[in-house]
């Protein structure tokens, strides 16, 4: 029986290295064969791979980077004109229009065709990288609850301290374009952009029409009294002065000057010293002299009282309004302080869950106050907008009621020299030759910066020059690895089929 066995293990010994010495021996007979089939057909994959890296089709992509400069309110970039900035307005039908006629692609692309081909994304790093960081923390597991509120938190407050926001503009052609074509075409969108929008989203000037104002003037000063004159004179006055203080910002610290050499700020002056030593002298002595007071300018001081206290009331009904709206939002339940009361300091507590069924009520307290944040804000801002406005009328409201108890206890001033009506028409048309000079270089101010210095820099600045992207429509990687395992699988295919027909034929035993 022990023998039987050995017989056994010592034939499937044998059969084992007869096997090997046959793998071996078909190497050594078909090793010239073998390696020209694997080279022919490796040189047929690669002609394979370099067809498919020729001929796969390829998305490409212009993309031009911008910064926008625009000023932010709450991480929201604004126009001047107050409105929130949108991505989308780089692409309006109206820029594009321009832009495709500028570049006279009509009869070479369809206009749809041209628009469809543009999209914008965000290119800020600091951003993505902000992204990335906070998506990986709150992807841990086992995160609490809280942690996540934290982590929220803190995103939102990092994402505020960003300084700028990059965009970038980009391009799928899908029509026969040239390099130098797509470049001008990417590099003129935003400044076409900036030239529309910088006169659609412009901040609103104070009407300064001196033709209109002239003619008023002439009209009001045919009328007896002159108080009404000197109010409208006054109240173009200070909108002139408003235009300067909206010029100044414009000029974005530049010294700029009229053809004459005037500066704004010469302008600005000039109006202060009218204001302050012509008209208000030329009212007063008006108030001191009931022959130049008209019958109706004691009825327009009455009726100005009568607008101002009904514009009054309505603000003060929405300042009202908008603290009632401030405290409805306030948290119901106070913070919790620590402090001593001989200090009068007091040191918040930290918010502490208790584990029981008050649970999720206190959590949805937390939620509903940190929405509640932004509205409070809101509020909080419409009050002090109110408030500012309600002063404003308060302070008109004084000046009428000054001019109304003027007018009404009119004593002619002692000691003073009166003038004849020649006389007093003949300063204030000095004094109005002078005012209306002063309003002309104001508009010539006012054409000259928005005509040759406002600068496309107060909207955005470009980073870098345009960009080229190719990228293949097909996992080409992928395709090309799928190849070469063939290539591995019908070498292996072809290698077994071989020495399954030598070893069938019994050449590899006997050469073995």
């Amino acid at each position: 029986m022990a023998d039987a066995q050995n017989n056994i293990q010592a034939t499937d010994d044998y059969a084992s290295d007869l096997s090997v010495k046959e793998i071996i021996t078909f190497f050594k007979l078909r090793k010239r064969r073998l390696l020209l089939r694997a080279g022919i057909s490796f040189v047929l994959m690669l002609l394979v791979f370099l067809l498919l890296y020729a001929f796969t089709p390829r998305n490409a992509i212009w993309s031009r980077n911008i910064t926008l400069l625009l000023p932010r309110n709450d991480n929201v970039p604004l126009y001047p004109s107050g409105k929130p900035f949108s991505t989308s307005d780089l692409l309006t039908p109206s820029v594009l229009r321009e832009v495709y006629n500028a570049n006279n692609l009509k009869g070479r692309i369809d206009f749809v065709d041209f628009m469809s081909s543009f999209f914008m994304s965000d290119s800020n790093m600091e951003k993505t990288r902000l992204d990335a960081e906070y998506r990986e923390k709150m992807n841990k597991r086992n995160i609490s609850v809280i942690d996540l509120q934290n982590l929220e938190h803190e995103y939102r407050q990092k994402l505020q301290s960003l300084a700028s926001e990059q965009l970038a503009l980009s391009m799928k052609p899908e029509m026969p374009l040239s390099r130098v074509e797509i470049t001008k075409i990417l590099n003129s969108i935003p400044e076409v952009w900036f030239r529309i929008f910088s006169k659609l989203e412009a901040r609103e000037f104070p009407q300064i029409d001196m033709n209109g104002m002239q003619q008023e003037i002439i009209k009001v000063s045919q009328q007896p009294g002159r108080l009404i004159l000197l109010e409208k004179t006054r109240v173009y006055c200070n909108k002139l002065l408003a235009v300067c203080s909206l010029l100044n910002e414009m000029q974005q610290g530049k010294n700029i000057s009229l053809p004459s050499g005037e500066f704004l700020g010469d302008i600005q002056q000039q109006l202060r010293d009218i204001d302050q030593y012509q008209i208000a002298v030329f009212r007063q002595y008006v108030l001191m002299n009931p022959a130049y007071q008209g019958t109706f300018d004691k009825i327009f001081i009455h009726s100005k009282l009568k607008a101002i206290e009904q514009e009054l009331t309505k603000v003060n009904k929405k300042y009202e309004g908008a603290l009632a709206s401030f405290n409805i939002l306030q948290p119901q339940t106070p913070v919790q302080t620590s402090g001593n009361a001989g200090t009068g300091k007091k040191t918040e507590t930290p918010v502490t869950f208790q584990l029981d069924n008050s649970f999720f009520t206190q959590f949805a307290d937390m939620i509903r106050n940190d929405i509640n944040n932004k509205l409070r804000a809101t509020y909080a801002q419409k009050a002090i907008e109110y408030a500012d406005e309600r002063a404003a009328l308060e302070a008109d409201l004084a000046y009428f009621q000054n001019l109304l108890a003027s007018v009404t206890d009119t004593k002619p001033g002692k000691g003073i020299p009166a003038l004849n009506p020649e006389q007093f028409n003949a300063l204030l048309k000095e004094m109005y030759s002078e005012l209306f000079t002063a309003g002309n270089k104001v508009v010539q101010f006012r054409d000259q910066i928005l005509k040759d210095y406002l600068s496309s820099r107060q909207f955005y600045t470009p980073v870098g020059n345009v960009q080229y992207y190719s990228e293949f429509s097909l996992p080409l990687k992928r395709i090309m690895l799928g190849i070469f395992a063939l290539w591995l699988f019908v070498n292996a295919v072809w290698a077994v089929i071989d020495f399954c027909i030598l070893n069938t034929k019994g050449l590899l035993r006997r050469e073995a």
